[in-house]
Parts: structure tokens; C-alpha cells; sequence
């Protein structure tokens, strides 16, 4: 058996074997992720099944983070998408379930893969990366790179004003419409994961910060539960949620111009506590008027 030239496939050895396959996303906020990359990073690199490959060669590779442990592990429901150049001699690039690489699902580039509970769906669990090549050349096989993205959709809604707010999510997003003060959207997704909005909104829509509110299936979320951010003309509203069919999502920019105003036995509260202060002096004023007067009118006895 030859051994062509470097073609050790020990992967510490990525610069001269294979490139690092890394995970990244992005957003203004990061959303929940769908994978984490174990190994394959710039301070962890995968290791090979094997050592060597013979010149001429077929086969198919496992990589993972040694010891059989897998390479990456998709831990929320979600859409990515892996973007990838194979090389001249490979043919394929899988992910696995099976350390074996007895099968898989077949990646191609800038195709999403949707992970999730579903019928049609990918497991969310641990899975390995196998490449498969032909007649591998005797310089050995060349390096490539794997970056993971996951998948966002933005939607554009007016609101109010001449201006527009922008929704970003996972999320599948269906009736947006904008009535009186409030955003209103449904967003769908594989039930049971993780769900994320990044809404920007101008900020002439929300002269009070504190008077802004988010609505999820008509339960206000608090306020350690959405993140805002702003610049110096949007903010940017990030927030999180578990998916069913629909979620129902309420973003109300300030207090309704026509919203009823609380009252105690009918009355404005400032007129109410007005009253009771005055109530109580009064009944301090003639406890006291009393007191003085009992005083008077008793008689020492002698």
C-alpha cells in the first residue's frame, strides 16, 4: 500500500489535510441556536477515522471529534444552512447519526435542512460528517471548509407615520398588520422549538420606552424577557418563544390614545387618593376636636 503525499487525515493537522468546518449565525441579536459545532474550530480540530488513504482509492471518511464523539450536535428545532466547495475527488458530504456512516442525509451548499419534531424533519440530536472521494491523487486529498447559517426571514410592515418596522425570525410569519398603536403577527414553526423575533422599529413610533409592551399569546412578557437595543433612529425589540400553531405576537409601541383610563369606585385614581387624604384629615381634626372637648367637661373629684 503507497501512501500518497499528505494524505495523513489525522485532522489536528487541518491546514495540510482538511479546513475546519465551523458554526456561525447571525443577527443584530443571536437567536437560540440550532447546532453547536463540538470540534472543527480553530482550538479544536476533528479527527479522521482513518490515517491514511491508499492512492487511486475510494471510500468514505468519518469525522468527528475523536473517540466516535460527534462532530456536531443540533440542539433546537430550526432551519440552517451548510455552505461548503468540495474539492476535486470528493463526491459527497453527509451528516450522520451513525458513527459507521451507514447513512445519512446528503448536504448541498446553500440548501437548508430543517431539524425538529415533525414528519419530514431531522432529529435533533448528535451527528457526525462523512465525506465521501474517488481515486484520491497521490498529493493527497485537498482541504475544504463547512460554515453552518441559520436560516431568517425579515418582513416589512408600515407602522404608522409614513414609516416601516421590520420583523426578523425563524420563524414562518402570517397576518402582519398594524392597528392603532399595536404590531400584530403570527409566526408558525416546528412545535415544541425555539422561536425568536428582532423587531426594529423607528424611534418617533415609541416616544416612551417604558410605555412599550410585548404581547405573546396574550400574555405580556416581563421586562428581563425582551431585550432592546437602539441607534440613533431605531430600536430594536429581541425576544423569545416556544412554538405551537400558531403563536400569537402583540407589540404595542405605546399606550392607545383611546385606552380607558383606570378608576377606583368610578372615580380618577388622583381624584380618588385626593379625597381619602382630605377624609382622613377630617377625621384626624375632629377626633382631636372631640378629645379636647371630653377634657374639658370632666370634674376633678374631691
Amino acid at each position: 500500500m503507497s501512501t500518497p503525499r499528505n494524505c495523513v487525515l489525522i485532522l489536528s493537522l487541518l491546514l495540510a489535510a482538511f479546513g475546519s468546518i465551523v458554526s456561525s449565525v447571525h443577527g443584530d441579536q443571536l437567536p437560540p441556536s440550532v447546532l453547536t459545532a463540538n470540534c472543527g474550530t480553530s482550538s479544536t480540530a476533528l479527527v479522521a477515522n482513518v490515517s491514511s488513504v491508499v492512492a487511486g482509492s475510494s471510500g468514505i471518511i468519518l469525522f468527528s471529534c475523536g473517540s466516535n464523539s460527534p462532530a456536531i450536535t443540533v440542539i433546537n428545532g430550526g432551519t440552517v444552512a451548510p455552505q461548503f466547495s468540495l474539492p476535486s475527488h470528493y463526491s459527497s458530504l453527509m451528516i450522520s447519526t451513525s458513527p459507521e456512516c451507514a447513512s445519512g442525509t446528503i448536504l448541498s451548499s446553500g440548501s437548508s435542512l430543517t431539524f425538529g419534531t415533525e414528519a419530514g424533519m431531522l432529529a435533533v440530536g448528535r451527528y457526525y460528517y462523512c465525506a465521501t472521494f474517488s481515486d484520491a491523487p497521490s498529493s493527497g486529498l485537498a482541504a475544504f471548509t463547512v460554515t453552518w447559517t441559520q436560516s431568517t426571514a425579515v418582513s416589512t410592515i408600515g407602522c404608522g407615520h409614513n414609516v416601516s418596522c421590520n420583523i426578523q425570525s425563524n420563524a414562518t410569519l402570517s397576518n402582519l398588520r398594524f392597528a392603532g398603536v399595536t404590531i400584530h403577527v403570527e409566526a408558525d414553526g416546528s412545535s415544541g422549538a425555539h422561536g425568536y423575533a428582532n423587531v426594529t422599529v423607528p424611534k418617533m413610533d415609541i416616544p416612551n420606552i417604558n410605555e412599550l409592551h410585548v404581547f405573546v399569546d396574550n400574555s405580556k412578557l416581563s421586562s428581563s424577557a425582551v431585550v432592546l437595543s437602539s441607534n440613533s433612529t431605531d430600536y430594536f425589540i429581541y425576544f423569545t418563544f416556544t412554538f405551537h400553531s400558531p403563536v400569537l405576537i402583540d407589540i404595542q409601541l405605546t399606550v392607545p390614545e383611546n385606552a380607558a383610563t383606570p378608576t377606583i369606585l368610578g372615580l380618577d385614581p388622583t381624584l380618588f387618593y385626593e379625597i381619602v387624604e382630605v377624609l382622613i384629615a377630617v377625621i384626624v381634626i375632629v377626633s382631636a376636636a372631640l378629645v379636647v372637648h371630653r377634657r374639658g367637661r370632666t370634674r376633678p373629684t374631691i
